[in-house]
């Protein structure tokens, strides 16, 4: 408890000095001591803990004569000094049975936490009535956050006084920018905390997005800085939505602009720029369509976000609020952050394999042990251009590219990563270890062998004698299809006429017919086994496509593996013996 009292204000102190708050407003009926409250509170008492309170010293209270013991004690309290009175009230709340005592406890705990950090008025019901349209007009120069307890009944008010006068209090006060707390005992967790402020919004729509709702239970349980975490949500969440709405007002008006420049571009402009210059490239001209609009939009939301002096507003008024440590970040959180960031950084296989989207630099592949690797190749190398091929047919069938292994291992201090290891961020979340690539240990494989796994929605490099060519595949594919089919047809009447008896024999002459260098861990096979020379063949190699590092990552790879390539030949290091 010590440790959080101390922590406490200065907490809300950096909360209120980022928000602005001069000044707190706390209204509750502990502040309005009077003693006719004195009077109720000693009724709910016996004449044991009257007498054991100490307050009324040589008063006897019998317990038989009710009209005697009341008499008594209104001729008690009236002695009772007006510098007497809220210590009195206090040694009676104290009581284990006292009805106050939670509140009392409560309201305690919430003015520890708030004094030190802000000019603190700790009002009753009554005397807010009285000063309200004063803190109210004040407001505009001296920002004050208001809090009020929601049940007034031992002060004459109503059960739910609390959350009426705050939405009240809201309707008088123009631009208010902050928050208003309500505490209460209705709630004593976070869950029944978000229900009663469900309740309370749905009748009072107006105060959704200022409202905080804290249960006393957990003030007097010393859960105090639950009270700025939500403090800053709520703030957080009225700038976020800003911020929002700019965004999708900025987005939309894009969407607009960027559609009327591609209308500008007229017929020979659409030939020539998108559907010629793709064609010529081998790339799919609705794509580059995309890129076109898509230059065009995110300049137009850039220039109009950069634009909007309110935005520039609520991101300096959010910048001081994000910089203020309240709670640990939860798992959901970093969850979801790493989901985003691996969705930045990764295409997943779905819509690599589904949509038999082309290889490229940064395709991962996997064999059915574990094993991993990465291709690294120029972009422009990779790409099927319109007949169907990379370049001439001699030449398609003889281009190779690297494949890069991946491995994984705990990286420290004492054992940290080498020039010949490259990190893959974000590569498997809820591992510890650190995954990267070899730049040093590459394999090379035929091109076209990778291809086969953009012909397959499962993303396994296989192709079959009677594959039907998918709708999804674009016209070079369409082509390159063909184009492997044959090819490997070739390779299937040379395998027949060599096959030996041996399936070992058998894979090895396979390997050697797709031209698979000595030494390279890749199975290959011939399918299905015992099949007579003419018969519907498979060829299945076993890789299969299992994500791929975006493009702007992957050349940092591709950049790596070729410095390693270009390094200056050295004399052996004479300190290594």
């Amino acid at each position: 408890m010590g440790k959080a009292m101390s922590d406490g204000p200065s907490v809300v102190a950096q909360l209120f000095q980022a928000i602005g708050i001069k000044r707190v407003v706390y209204v509750d009926d502990q502040f309005g001591i009077t003693r006719e409250r004195l009077a109720t509170r000693c009724r709910d008492l016996t004449v044991e803990q009257l007498t054991a309170s100490g307050v009324f010293p040589g008063v006897e209270f019998p317990e038989d004569d009710e009209p005697l013991r009341e008499q008594r004690l209104k001729a008690a309290i009236d002695k009772v000094s007006d510098k007497q009175l809220e210590p009195a009230f206090d040694a009676i709340a104290e009581l284990p049975n006292g009805t106050g005592k939670k509140d009392r406890d409560a309201a305690k705990g919430f003015t520890d936490l708030l004094g030190e950090a802000t000019d603190l008025k700790l009002l009753s019901l009554s005397q807010w009535r009285s000063q309200s349209k004063n803190l109210a007009q004040e407001y505009g120069t001296v920002p004050t956050l208001f809090i009020f307890d929601d049940d007034f009944q031992l002060e004459g008010g109503a059960e739910e006084e609390g959350r009426r006068t705050i939405d009240q209090l809201h309707g008088e006060l123009k631009q208010y920018k902050h928050a208003y707390a309500l505490l209460t005992h209705k709630a004593a967790d976070e869950t029944e905390e978000e229900t009663l402020y469900k309740a309370i919004v749905e009748q009072y729509p107006a105060i959704a997005d200022y409202l905080v709702v804290i249960a006393k239970a957990r003030l007097v349980n010393g859960d105090r800085n639950r009270f700025v975490h939500r403090l800053k949500a709520t703030l957080l969440y009225r700038l976020f939505r800003v911020v929002r709405q700019k965004l999708t007002a900025a987005t939309t008006e894009a969407n607009a602009v960027a559609l009327q420049e591609i209308e500008k571009l007229g017929l020979e402009a659409f030939e020539r720029i998108v559907f010629r210059s793709s064609q010529e490239e081998g790339a799919w001209s609705p794509e580059t369509l995309t890129r076109l609009f898509g230059v065009t939009h995110e300049r137009h939301v850039r220039s109009r976000l950069r634009k909007d002096v309110e935005l520039h507003k609520a991101v300096a008024n959010i910048d001081p609020l994000c910089s203020i440590e309240t709670q640990g970040v939860s798992d959901a959180v970093r969850e979801l952050a790493e989901e985003l960031q691996q969705l930045e950084m990764y295409d997943g296989p779905d819509e690599l394999n589904q949509l038999h989207l082309p290889i490229e630099v940064g395709d991962i592949f996997a064999s059915q042990n574990g094993n991993q690797c990465i291709l690294v190749a120029q972009p422009c190398d990779l790409v099927v251009r319109a007949k169907g091929l990379r370049r001439g047919d001699t030449r398609d069938k003889r281009q190779v590219a690297a494949l890069l292994t991946i491995q994984r291992r705990d990286v420290s201090a004492h054992n940290p990563l080498r020039a010949h290891e490259h990190v893959l961020p974000h590569y498997a979340p809820t591992d510890k270890k650190t995954w990267y690539s070899l730049v040093n240990q590459a394999m090379y494989l035929p091109v076209w062998v990778l291809d086969l796994c953009v012909l397959n929605t499962d993303g396994r490099c296989r192709i079959g004698k009677d594959d039907v060519c998918s709708g999804l595949f674009t016209l070079p594919w369409r082509k390159r299809q063909q184009v492997l089919t044959q090819r490997c047809g070739e390779l299937i009447e040379l395998f027949d006429s060599l096959a030996a008896p041996k399936q070992q024999e058998a894979a090895e002459l396979i390997r050697s017919l797709l031209r698979f260098p000595l030494g390279i861990k890749v199975e290959a096979s011939v399918e299905p086994a015992g099949r007579k020379p003419g018969d519907p063949w498979e060829i299945r190699i076993d890789l299969r496509r299992v994500r791929r590092l975006r493009e702007r990552y992957a050349v940092a790879l591709l950049t790596h593996y070729s410095s390693h390539l270009s390094r200056l030949g050295q004399p052996h290091d004479l300190t290594r013996g």
